[in-house]
């Protein structure tokens, strides 16, 4: 070939190197700073949002294994805000259904809160302050229900987060019975099921009074990062005593 062919094959591969060189300086610079985001509970209001909520506890003692399997569906729609600025949402337990096994024998168990209506305050960061039963209950069956609208909230930081920032959260029974914390960290902010989603995750510790138990486990959640509501949530705890040992776990999911 011809000395000027190969000088000008020669410009001709430098100035496409020159260019991509160009194009990957241009993608390659440092990444714009994330903006933090702020995980207020602030949903629309009259929207009702639908739950799925699965549930199973296992006991142990002295050989012997008990478990309990339990699946519902909650409705809860927000209603006008409290004067003290915290958010009401009205709740229904649409349908809550109970089984216990022990051994090879199966007993389903009528809790009685099928349609059971509740009122509940929460606060703009996700903590329930109040739980009343609208619906007449007895009082085994008001722990319980206020057990289920403890889980349709999380508790988000004070302040906006962006990914890889921790905090943590105060997880302690409101009637004293037990104490608990949780120390979260933002994964990363990612769509879940159709949503812009704030994925948390981190390790929680418990400690109930009556019986005396302890524990730690682990919880993940998606927040929605426009309204701070519940996509998601699932958790498992390990308890220990010096008598019984429970394993718990749970999985909820919005399924509008």
């Amino acid at each position: 070939m011809p000395r000027s062919r190969i000088l000008d094959s020669c410009s001709a591969v430098l100035a496409v190197l020159a260019v991509a060189a160009a194009v990957v300086a241009a993608t390659s610079g440092p990444a714009a700073a994330e903006k933090p985001v702020d995980l207020v509970l602030n949903p629309p209001a009259g929207k009702t949002f639908h739950y799925q909520l699965d549930n199973q506890t296992e006991l142990n003692y002295q050989g012997n294994t008990m478990s309990t399997l339990s699946s519902g569906s909650v409705s809860m729609t927000r209603a006008a805000d409290a004067a003290n600025k915290n958010l009401v949402f009205s709740i229904t337990v649409d349908k809550l259904e109970m089984s216990r096994r022990q051994g090879s024998e199966l007993q389903a168990q009528d809790l009685g809160l099928n349609g059971a209506k509740l009122q509940a305050e929460v606060t703009p960061r996700g903590k329930v302050a109040k739980v009343e039963g609208v619906t007449v209950l007895n009082e085994q069956q008001l722990k319980i229900a206020e057990n289920l609208v403890d889980v349709l909230f999380v508790d988000v930081p004070e302040q906006p987060v962006k990914t890889g920032d921790t905090w943590k959260s105060d997880l302690s029974k409101r009637d004293g019975s037990s104490t608990g914390s949780g120390e979260f960290t933002l994964d990363e902010i990612a769509k879940k099921s159709g949503h812009q989603a704030a994925m948390i995750s981190g390790p929680v510790a418990f400690e109930a009074k009556e019986p005396a138990l302890t524990g730690k486990g682990t919880f993940e959640a998606a927040i929605a990062v426009d309204g701070g509501y519940t996509i998601s949530a699932k958790g498992s705890m390990d308890l220990k005593s010096d008598g019984p040992s429970v394993q718990q776990s749970f999985e909820l999911k919005l399924v509008e």
